[in-house]
């Protein structure tokens, strides 16, 4: 290796060094000191466990490393398809943490703790907007909601009368906007999230979901019911059944019912009565639910049960009639007990998106994020009046320069947008409302655009970021080149290992010693059974496999083992024929001794895996001996000086 030490004029006590002084280069590429102290910490208290190495001890083998990259790089192996394409995976998966707010996330756990120890009961009065609705139509309809509220802060009109006329939601319109009690996650997060922070009689301000603007009131709150787990008896009634059928049903669940009055057993009933085959097979036992999921009259009654092994009088639902019975009723955990199952819901939640939006809106203000909409909505307007008569209608927007978005020192044009939605014309065409359609296909694209800003700064607002991403780009093409010049060469050259074996003999010599039978026995008193046929001669392992193993596999294990002389205490004693056996992992141990192996050379074959790795090793250090030759390797000693009084 042609090597340089550089003298620079730097103190080596200056503690305060510019960490992104160059270090060492490579042909020209620098390594900073940076790069190398972030590698050096975040290594050292693993090798300080297994194989310590003082900075500049460090240093050698970083530059070997480095070499090695080097070496891949100069081979194009960083331009290949299959690395590109598995870097970009790595590299999308450790960005994932830095596109998010995770304090947030912690955040969300808490209130979804907070609001499942409640019970709350709401009303609404809805009004239908799409997800991505325009500017004007959003405004039109949370204006008309601000006014209704207003009217009925005012006693001008009752909630409930609003909520018959106007709501959109027909179910609970017809329920004086009534949505019965509710815990966290059965409602969507945003009507969930308003519903909790309202006092009973409050009103809330329009609330947007994904089905529309609501105005929220919450009339009642109860400490939450939990889960619960019962078993139910079934008499079904067929939507459409007759009179007679209906009444043929009642009897038979009350005729059950007397049954059990008389002391019936429960399960044997459900298991010949029940309708519900299903659960007929458990005795009627159905799986633990909550608020939400189940019939509303079948979960009032089950509720309503005091007791375990209470069971209710005959009800009806809309499906038929039910005796129920209580089995166990679970009130929530501690948050600890819970984070397990509180952290799968949220997966399935729409509330799990609350960290990136946090996020995002983070990002609009930092990078002062701004919106023209008389802009965007020209070139919106153009498509939805031309499309279909004029397929070039996108061409009048060519090198128009007018902002549309802009945020740092980005630009979104006009042309950007006609350029846009002429290459998702295709996806958008037969919409209910391209208007609408395309106005939130583009807010998507103008976030997928800053958040892929966002991802270009992360290397440089994160140097961890940096380092670790730079740590597995060089870790895949080291891996691949290695595997080339070392594993793979050692695995394949037969005749070289062979040569590699022969000339360093005499690093796999080996005392005495002893090759002996390990039976492991299931039980102390088949281990001594193993013992007394050992003393009364019986040599073959398979024959005693055969004798103890007859009905199960487990009985009996053997394996054949090499141990050296005075190496272990019970192996010694049983070649000099006094058989202990002895207890390890639950199993008792037989050892016999077949033979002893005089001191010498292991073969080969007996040592493959181990010659292997050792000429893996040679082969690696002659090809870094050659890289040394090959590639230019400039140190600053100034600056290793530096480094080494810091680390």
């Amino acid at each position: 290796m042609k090597k340089h030490l550089l003298a620079f004029a730097l103190s080596t006590s200056l503690l305060g060094l510019a960490q992104e002084e160059v270090l060492f280069t490579i042909e020209g590429e620098p390594v900073t000191a940076e790069e190398f102290s972030y590698v050096y910490n975040k290594n050292k208290d693993v090798g300080r466990q297994i194989d310590p190495k003082t900075p500049r001890e460090y240093l050698e083998l970083y530059i070997n490393f480095k070499l090695q990259v080097h070496e891949a790089e100069q081979l194009g192996m960083d331009t290949t398809t299959a690395f590109l394409r598995e870097f970009r995976s790595y590299r999308e998966q450790l960005a994932r943490p830095y596109m998010t707010v995770k304090e947030v996330n912690e955040q969300i756990l808490r209130e979804a703790y907070n609001n499942m120890n409640w019970d709350v009961r709401a009303s609404h009065i809805m009004i239908d907007l799409p997800t991505n609705a325009l500017p004007e139509d959003t405004a039109r309809v949370y204006n008309q909601l601000m006014t209704v509220r207003e009217q009925i802060l005012n006693g001008q009109r009752t909630f409930e009368e609003a909520a018959r006329v106007m709501s959109s939601d027909t179910y609970s319109a017809q329920r004086d906007g009534d949505v019965g009690w509710f815990t966290a996650f059965n409602m969507v997060y945003p009507f969930e999230q308003a519903a909790y922070s309202l006092e009973a009689g409050e009103i809330s301000k329009p609330v947007r979901t994904q089905f529309g603007y609501h105005l929220i009131k919450t009339t009642d709150r109860r400490y939450a019911r939990g889960t619960i787990e019962v078993a139910h008896i079934l008499a079904h009634v067929p939507e459409g059944s007759s009179e007679e059928q209906m009444a043929e049903a009642e009897r038979t669940i009350r005729e059950v019912y007397d049954s059990l009055q008389a002391g019936a057993d429960f399960a044997a009933m459900a298991r010949r009565y029940s309708d519900d085959r299903t659960s007929a097979q458990q005795g009627g036992v159905l799986p633990a639910f909550g608020m939400k999921e189940m019939l509303p009259a079948f979960e009032e009654v089950s509720f309503g049960l005091q007791e375990n092994g209470e069971y209710s009088e005959p009800f009806r639902t809309k499906i038929g009639w039910h005796i129920v019975k209580r089995i166990h009723r679970q009130q929530m955990g501690t948050f600890d007990m819970m984070r397990d199952e509180l952290t799968r819901k949220i997966q399935r939640d729409t509330r799990s998106n609350m960290g990136q939006t946090v996020f995002l809106n983070k990002l609009k203000r930092d990078y002062n994020f701004t919106e023209d909409s008389d802009n965007l909505l020209e070139v919106i307007d153009e498509m939805v009046e031309e499309m279909g008569d004029d397929e070039e209608w996108y061409e009048e927007f060519e090198g128009e320069d007018g902002a549309v978005y802009s945020f740092a020192d980005q630009v979104i044009t006009q042309e950007d947008i006609a350029n846009f939605l002429k290459d998702v014309a295709e996806r958008l065409n037969g919409s209910e409302d391209l208007r609408t359609a395309a106005y939130g296909t583009i807010q998507d694209f103008a976030k997928r655009r800053l958040m892929s800003y966002e991802n270009d700064q992360l290397a440089e607002k994160y140097p961890e970021f940096r380092f670790l991403v730079q740590e597995y780009r060089e870790g895949i093409l080291l891996f691949d080149l290695k595997k080339e010049r070392v594993w793979d060469r050692a695995s394949s050259d037969s005749t070289g290992l062979v040569n590699f074996y022969e000339a360093n003999k005499q690093n796999y010599s080996v005392g005495e010693r002893y090759e002996y039978v390990r039976f492991s026995a299931a039980s102390r008193e088949v281990a001594d059974n193993i013992m007394t046929e050992l003393r009364n001669g019986s040599t073959s392992g398979s024959a005693i496999l055969d004798q103890f193993n007859t009905e199960s596999q487990l009985t009996v294990r053997m394996d054949t083992l090499k141990v050296g002389v005075g190496e272990n205490e019970a192996i010694d004693a049983a070649a000099n024929g006094e058989w202990k056996t002895f207890e390890a992992d639950g199993r008792w141990i037989v050892p016999y001794v077949v033979r002893t192996i005089p001191a010498g050379i292991r073969p080969l074959n007996e040592i493959r895996g181990i010659v292997t790795s050792d000429y893996q090793k040679q082969l690696e250090a002659d090809w870094i001996a050659e890289l040394r030759e090959k590639y230019d390797v400039d140190v600053n000693e100034g600056v290793m000086s530096s480094l080494e009084a810091e680390l």
